[in-house]
């Protein structure tokens, strides 16, 4: 079903979408100068129909896995993302409001493609801590009796926030060593002592024993179905601390030989250099971050962290898929084009809208199913060679955040900083005026399928 917004609140919203901020437009054009560079041609390559797309054996980047997720896993993931979010609304804790609150949703939302009436969804785990971290684990189990077979998936699932100024804004933004506090300080999950993270996503994947709690859990789930594919997802600021579960997952003993993925939706960066550089070594992990259009929070916090993963990006012509970001020449993979940040901070009223998971799931739910040869992705953008010029970068040199993670805070331009905050807060006061816009109208924008075009 597609809900149509009341004319006060359309015109509300055009009005909104229609206005420019000076701050952001400056900001753009500093950021343009700085990280110009020639961009490439691209050409789409390969196809592929299985739940995970396998990558060739003589890839040599199946290290950091190749496999790209089904479209009808990632539109499932999109759904189940949204529909954590109805958990904000009661304060209980468990999974007893799960079959009321997954039917309420499947019968206000269902695409086709979504939930196969055969398949079985049960909830193992709902929580909401003392940080307010809200998590969910479903498993999905179909049974094909005829060829005596079982298979689904378990998902780890995080709740997003309404309002993420107190995370994405630079006053906010502290960085940690990855993973939780050990004895004397140390942290036994991360290998090295500079790998930092975002404080307040570490904070809200592994304090007061959150981890170890979701852990116990998915082991008693895989040992009931050994087979499932293990995925971890969430939107917004749930998205990031996905990243940071899958990841603790992989360098727990039980999953070190399994595949596990983190298909996450409107994800910001999660940390430095090193920890990029680390999360993307790691053997049998696949971070893929859908990222749709101008969404501002995939392009935030500031210049001091990275993305981990691979960038699925999804714009009005077409969906690709770019390799670990900014892509890798070696393996004739290219890496996002430039601008992608400086241009979504210029539109960052528009961001506001994009950033809805509704619109992420319009997208995946309308445009892919309907061509999926254009609308999702089947292989990784690849090298087409170099402009006439011969002037592209070597992959050293490939960072569409800039590479000024060395660079001590002090060191950058204090009113850069003030103008990335500034627009932060336009952003984040612009997705919560659309909330607001859902509870006065009844239309609910952050759930919904809506119609902005």
């Amino acid at each position: 079903p597609i809900h149509t917004q009341s004319d006060e609140s359309m015109k509300l919203s055009k009005e909104r979408r229609t206005s420019t901020n000076c701050t952001a437009v400056l900001l753009m054009s500093i950021i343009l100068v700085w990280s110009f560079k020639p961009s490439c041609t691209l050409a789409r390559v390969g196809h592929g129909n299985s739940d995970i797309r396998d990558g060739k054996e003589d890839d040599p980047s199946l290290g950091v896995s190749s496999m790209i997720p089904s479209l009808s896993d990632t539109d499932e993931l999109a759904h189940l993302s949204s529909m954590v979010y109805a958990f904000r609304k009661i304060k209980y804790q468990g999974c007893d409001p799960f079959q009321e609150i997954f039917d309420e949703y499947v019968k206000r939302n269902t695409p086709p493609q979504f939930m196969n009436p055969n398949a079985t969804y049960k909830c193992h785990m709902y929580e909401r801590d003392e940080e307010d971290t809200k998590v969910l684990i479903v498993s999905k189990t179909m049974t094909y009796p005829e060829l005596e077979t079982v298979e689904g998936y378990v998902a780890v699932i995080y709740a997003g926030t309404d309002d993420f100024r107190t995370a994405l804004t630079d006053a906010n933004v502290r960085s940690s060593l990855f993973g939780p506090e050990g004895v004397n300080g140390t942290h036994p999950l991360s290998p090295s002592d500079d790998i930092y993270v975002h404080a307040g996503f570490n904070n809200a994947v592994f304090s007061n024993g959150l981890f170890d709690r979701v852990r116990n859990t998915l082991n008693v789930v895989q040992n009931e179905n050994p087979m499932h594919r293990m995925y971890t997802t969430g939107h917004s600021l749930g998205a990031a601390a996905s990243v940071l579960t899958a990841v603790a997952m992989k360098l727990q003993a039980e999953w070190e030989d399994e595949l596990i993925f983190s298909i996450n939706f409107g994800c910001p960066k999660t940390g430095n250099t090193a920890w990029r550089d680390f999360t993307n070594s790691i053997e049998g992990l696949g971070i893929f971050r859908v990222v749709n259009g101008h969404d501002l929070v995939a392009r935030l916090p500031d210049i001091r962290f990275h993305h981990a993963g691979h960038t699925l990006q999804l714009d009005r012509s077409a969906a690709r898929i770019y390799w670990l970001h900014d892509g890798d020449e070696n393996l004739g993979y290219s890496g996002i084009y430039y601008g992608w940040s400086a241009f979504s901070y210029a539109l960052a009223p528009e961001g506001a809208y994009q950033h809805i998971i509704g619109h992420y799931i319009k997208y995946l739910g309308g445009k892919s199913v309907q061509d999926e040869s254009k609308y999702y992705v089947e292989a990784f953008e690849k090298l087409k060679g170099y402009d006439d010029d011969n002037i592209h970068p070597p992959d050293s040199e490939v960072d569409d955040d800039i590479g000024w993670d060395d660079m001590p805070y002090d060191d950058v331009h204090s009113n850069i900083m003030e103008d990335h905050d500034d627009i932060v807060n336009i952003f984040a006061q612009e997705y919560l005026s659309l909330l607001e816009v859902e509870a006065s109208d009844g239309v609910d924008l952050l759930h919904e399928y809506t119609d902005t075009e």
